[in-house]
């Protein structure tokens, strides 16, 4: 049977996932998790027992933060790879989650209702985003919380000004040796020539089609962009690399 874009997006993020790991142990122990603490604290519901569903989860960034805040954790991937990670960190930091291996733009029917949902460096991947928002609209309770983080990561393959970026970029931390740990990121860079967000300047799609699935409150509560000069017009353009948005469920 022929691999489909799904199933061979999973098995990038398979190969990657011991590198990844130690990323994310590296971050828990970094001013980003002090960061993202304080932002949970603002975004999300503060009520006894709220549930929160990490979509995407990796090697458990989020969910550990989130376990750490008291709240119910359920944790998705479809890999693998990464599951096993999320879960050695979790019992490395004394926390508990449940987790389920899953596609996240088809989550299980019997998931359930969460007060919160939230994702990071998730949607770019997505073979298809707006079915996947709306997926997770579905599984809010009425008025629960929505937070997204990602960014313009493969935007450079079709926009030029992104492509300096790129260029300034490449070789930046995140690809540190011990973080790919021997994995060729050009797999990812072809399959993301088929991934409809690669074409797309965001968060402005985003932000357009949660509100077309009907969500509410729809706003970006952070923004991340860098200067470059525009390759014909050495004109500098201000370009958003990364990007928090912040949504309700109706």
């Amino acid at each position: 049977m022929p691999e489909t874009l799904s199933s061979a997006i999973t098995s990038y993020w398979n190969a990657r996932s011991q590198g990844y790991g130690c990323k994310h142990r590296d971050e828990l122990d970094s001013v980003s998790a002090r960061e993202w603490t304080e932002r949970f604290k603002s975004l999300l519901p503060q009520h006894a027992g709220a549930r929160v569903l990490d979509i995407g989860c990796g090697p458990g960034f989020f969910s550990i933060l989130l376990a750490r805040l008291g709240y119910e954790v359920t944790a998705l991937d479809a890999s693998a790879g990464m599951l096993e990670q999320a879960r050695a960190n979790a019992g490395r930091y004394g926390v508990s989650i449940r987790f389920i291996q899953g596609d996240a733009c088809r989550l299980p029917e019997d998931i359930g209702r969460f007060d919160a949902i939230v994702n990071r460096y998730l949607v770019w991947n997505l073979p298809e985003p707006e079915t996947a928002y709306d997926q997770w609209l579905k599984a809010l309770v009425p008025g629960g919380t929505l937070v997204v983080c990602d960014g313009n990561h493969y935007l450079y393959q079709t926009d030029e000004r992104y492509a300096v970026e790129h260029e300034d970029a490449r070789g930046g931390p995140s690809h540190a040796e011990k973080y790919l740990q021997g994995v060729d990121v050009s797999v990812m860079e072809r399959l993301a020539t088929q991934l409809p967000l690669s074409s797309l300047e965001r968060p402005q799609w985003d932000l357009e089609a949660l509100r077309r699935l009907g969500a509410k409150e729809v706003a970006v509560v952070k923004q991340d962009t860098e200067t470059v000069k525009h390759p014909k017009t050495a004109a500098d353009v201000e370009l958003i690399t990364e990007f928090v948005i912040a949504a309700k469920a109706a």
